[in-house]
């Protein structure tokens, strides 16, 4: 009788036009852990970081989004990534600093600020890794709850045509950019 009343909720097919909590759950751990869902890494991305880190010049730092799977980079490959945290807050708050700040919202616009021109050089970045931009499958807030694109703004607008950046390889929706300070 134990087992059929700890079992039996996986067996209701929609209670009441709902999927029990039971089911939910099961869908869930079904998902992440079937070979053909999507990865939070994938094979792709080690491959383009990998060829990445042979592009940039040793002790250069990368802004990227930590929501796009880059935040593994730096354990995985060694890539000297600046967030590798994916628990960023959309708004300024005492436990980010305010170069961190700066970068989520106006790295795009680099040239214009004096401010983010100095930190970038304090911090000694010089490029920026972007992975599943604009891909579907590969949705951040898929992976890492609490993304935001609007709070990372000043990254994920940048593209080939954004002054003061340079395209330096590309496969995909992945993008490796040079700062280029001048």
């Amino acid at each position: 009788m134990i087992i059929l009343l700890v079992c039996f909720p996986f067996f209701v097919d929609n209670l009441l036009g709902y999927p029990t909590t039971f089911q939910d759950y099961k869908r869930l751990l079904d998902y992440k852990f079937d070979k053909e869902s999507p990865s939070v890494y994938s094979s792709d991305e080690i491959d383009f970081v990998n060829e990445s880190n042979k592009l940039i010049k040793p002790g250069a730092k990368v802004i990227n989004i930590p929501f796009d799977g880059s935040c593994l980079a730096y354990d995985i490959q060694d890539l000297n990534t600046y967030y590798r945290d994916p628990h960023i807050s959309g708004s300024k708050n005492s436990t980010e600093t305010e170069h961190s700040w700066l970068y989520r919202k106006q790295l795009s616009n680099y040239l214009d600020c004096q401010q983010i021109r100095d930190a970038l050089k304090n911090d000694h970045i010089e490029y920026v890794l972007m992975l599943d931009i604009g891909e579907s499958e590969g949705e951040p807030e898929r992976y890492f709850a609490g993304y935001n694109e609007n709070d990372w703004s000043g990254i994920t607008s940048i593209n080939e045509n954004t002054p003061g950046f340079s395209l330096v390889l590309a496969k995909d929706d992945m993008k490796l950019y040079r700062i280029n300070f001048q």
